[in-house]
């Protein structure tokens, strides 16, 4: 039989579909007589499904560019102007 700790800690590989057979079974069984079980798998699939729909967040990297691209124009544009800087 399944304990609570299993099931926090196989939870996410659970809803994947990555347990299968005696072990998924154990999981289903596990969960229809715990309650608060079923309250956690029910929270980590929303926290996945939302995880999912959100749009991926700009790393530090990517602003590190951004700043060096940004410095980049201004000095070509500087240079640019007559007289230079």
């Amino acid at each position: 039989m399944l304990r609570c700790r299993d099931v926090v800690r196989y939870g996410d590989h659970f809803l994947s579909g990555d347990i299968r057979g005696w072990r998924r079974a154990f999981f289903w069984l596990h969960l229809m007589l715990c309650r608060d079980c079923r309250r956690y798998i029910r929270q980590l699939a929303t926290t996945q499904a939302v995880s999912a729909a959100l749009p991926p967040a700009p790393s530090a990297a990517d602003a590190e560019i951004e700043a060096v691209m940004h410095r980049l124009h201004q000095a070509q544009t500087a240079e640019e102007r007559p007289g230079g800087r």
